[in-house]
């Protein structure tokens, strides 16, 4: 149980343990980005293109299936957030308690992905990817510093 000095009440869920904030919300979200657009795109693709959605303006985002383990660990930090509850066993209070190292290494291995692919000349630099690496840096940088990101993942549910 962390300390409530800390943080405000409504920062708790009803069993005590700390609430994942919207910023690593959104964090979980960029970095696995890849693996969710290549969804969306099986989803129009399976509405049939004519009535599906239209997946044009997401192609900024999402260059090549060489992007896609940059979303693995992302996936695996949302899969341990989705079980995150008393009953959990230890290898789900196991990659919960990896969950920063998991962000982290999505954002790494997003960033070196893009380096190799704008050195090699497989992919011309826009502006989108070059903000693209800054946010990947922001977010290392962030989970490094941030005593949230820190103790969120400390905290996990215990049984009442």
């Amino acid at each position: 149980m962390l300390e409530f000095k800390r943080y405000n009440p409504s920062h708790f869920h009803d069993d005590g343990s700390l609430k994942v904030s919207a910023l690593l919300w959104l964090i979980v979200l960029y970095l696995s980005r890849h693996l969710l657009v290549l969804m969306v795109g099986g989803l129009s693709t399976f509405m049939g293109s004519r009535s599906g959605l239209d997946t044009s303006g997401l192609s900024i985002l999402y260059s090549s299936p060489a992007f896609l383990p940059a979303s693995l660990p992302a996936l695996v930090v949302l899969v341990a957030r989705l079980r995150r509850v008393a009953g959990a066993g230890s290898f789900v209070r196991w990659l919960w308690r990896g969950g920063r190292y998991w962000l982290i290494a999505a954002a790494l291995i997003d960033l070196t992905t893009l380096a190799v692919h704008w050195t090699l000349g497989w992919l011309g630099t826009t502006q989108m990817q070059v903000a693209g690496a800054f946010v990947d840096a922001y977010i290392m940088v962030y989970l490094v510093r941030s005593r949230r990101a820190r103790d969120l993942f400390r905290d996990f549910p215990t049984a009442q």
